[in-house]
């Protein structure tokens, strides 16, 4: 009875593997998309130098102001929980998330440009070997720095899912498993 039940198991894994990849990944490519598009259409569309300078800046401007509030914002999460205000919670959690998701499209957005418009032009010569700047370099320095995984979504959570307002909690701790994981820091 035992094997039948991880049987089962393995089977919802799947599922929610596929539905994870397929659908939650692919809705959030069309937001990725959606705010690029827009960002192109609204910031400075005769300017692309200027256009990615504003990009990266409130992009990582965002981040920064995501981060230094993030406690108080955790705070604020399990204090809604604990007086039971669960929609008022969901609706603080996915506005704060909301933001630290569009900082990082954002600065997301101004690398592509800088990219896209400097050093792999598509129309410019050498068109390749500036493509492969692109690709070894995105691969290896991620790799040489011990995050190659951090291009797959490990995670899908479910908004509410989280109690003790870690639904507000951003996890960027790149520097911290690199100074734990690294000799030279011990």
């Amino acid at each position: 009875m035992s094997s039948l039940f991880q049987a089962d198991k393995r089977f919802l894994l799947l599922l929610d593997s596929i539905f994870s990849v397929t659908v939650i990944g692919s809705l959030v490519i069309f937001e990725w998309r959606g705010i690029w598009v827009l960002l192109d259409l609204l910031l400075f569309p005769d300017n692309p130098t200027l256009a990615l300078l504003v990009c990266l800046v409130f992009g990582y401007l965002m981040c920064i102001i995501v981060d230094l509030i993030q406690n108080k914002a955790v705070a604020i999460s399990a204090h809604l929980e604990a007086k039971n205000h669960g929609l008022l919670r969901l609706a603080f959690e996915d506005v704060y998330l909301l933001v630290a998701k569009w900082g990082v499209i954002i600065a997301w957005h101004g690398i592509w440009s800088f990219c896209e418009n400097y050093v792999a032009n598509r129309n410019g010569p050498d068109q390749f070997a500036r493509l492969y700047i692109n690709i070894v370099i995105g691969y290896i320095v991620p790799t040489l720095l011990l995050h190659g995984n951090s291009l797959f979504v490990l995670e899908v959570v479910l908004d509410g899912g989280l109690v003790e307002g870690e639904g507000c909690r951003v996890r960027v701790t790149m520097l911290e498993h690199y100074l734990e994981v690294c000799p030279f820091s011990r």
